[in-house]
């Protein structure tokens, strides 16, 4: 049986590799949460329609072009809104 020597790791570097890890972590978290929010306010943003006659912004799911507003009850064409 061959004896594997260990890899000598005091405990000042131990501590700064758990720190890496932990900032690493932290930052992935931060980039996985911008990224599902970038993709959240995207598609509200998609299927927000304003009613061209009374103004009141509504949500559709709706894939049709044209939808109806639930207020004054005219057609209205989905066009999507531009960021700020």
């Amino acid at each position: 049986m061959e004896i594997i020597p260990m890899i000598k790791v005091s405990l000042s570097d131990l501590i700064l590799i758990g720190m890496a890890l932990g900032v690493v972590l932290v930052c992935t978290l931060w980039v996985v949460a911008v990224i599902r929010d970038r993709r959240l306010s995207q598609r509200i943003r998609n299927n927000t329609v304003f009613c061209r006659i009374c103004g009141s912004a509504y949500q559709t799911e709706s894939t049709t072009e044209v939808t109806v507003c639930p207020v004054c009850k005219t057609p209205n064409e989905k066009n999507t809104m531009s960021a700020i």
